[in-house]
């Protein structure tokens, strides 16, 4: 059966996905058939009160819906959850809006990338090694062609199911996986002539 994958492609959504902490709820959300505001706080570690606006926001935007109610402490929750199990940034390179739209929220998950690893790393609660190494990091650069290229994405997707087909349950914690693959100009830079140069 294929998972339905949702294209983030508007400049509202783009927007919306850029702060952090959009982020984590959609992190918590994607996949989930439904979750109220109090699993989705604890699993953040946030005070649900501070949760509220995001999802407002995102559901404006509309990735986010309401998946139904559940039976709560004193009343019934309403739980939510992402438009589809995947949500994917749609990158359009001939379009500026998009440009920097997608970069913006790139920042916001690299940013959340570095905050995830120190507060893991200071924990000091956190396995650096063995098989079940729980925290890494590293910038590796290699010479790629086609077919290495296509290797790499075949790898990514790998992990990227395992991380899809996951769910919440006993002794399991939420991971996160932040990567960026990049190509490198390193064509040497033209220097710009000082204003003051004059042609001749």
């Amino acid at each position: 059966m294929t998972r339905k994958i949702y294209a983030i492609s508007r400049p509202d959504q783009l927007a919306a996905i850029a702060s952090p902490v959009r982020q984590e709820i959609v992190d918590v959300l994607a996949g989930v058939p439904g979750a109220p505001v109090s699993a989705i706080a604890a699993a953040l570690g946030r005070p649900a009160d501070a949760l509220y606006y995001h999802l407002r926001e995102l559901m404006r935007v509309g990735l986010v819906v309401p998946s139904g109610k559940a039976r709560g402490r004193r009343r019934p929750e309403t739980l939510y959850r992402t438009v589809a199990p995947e949500l994917v940034a749609a990158y359009d390179p001939a379009s500026a809006v998009n440009v920097e739209g997608v970069s913006r929220a790139i920042a916001s998950m690299l940013r959340l990338g570095t905050r995830d690893f120190h507060r893991a790393f200071s924990s000091g609660d956190v396995a650096v090694a063995g098989p079940r190494r729980e925290l890494w990091a590293g910038r590796l650069t290699g010479w790629l062609d086609g077919a290495g290229i296509a290797q790499v994405n075949r790898l990514f997707k790998r992990i990227f199911r395992i991380l899809y087909r996951s769910r919440a349950g006993p002794g399991r914690r939420l991971f996160a996986v932040t990567h960026v693959l990049v190509p490198l100009d390193r064509r040497p830079r033209r220097q710009k002539e000082p204003r003051h140069a004059k042609r001749r």
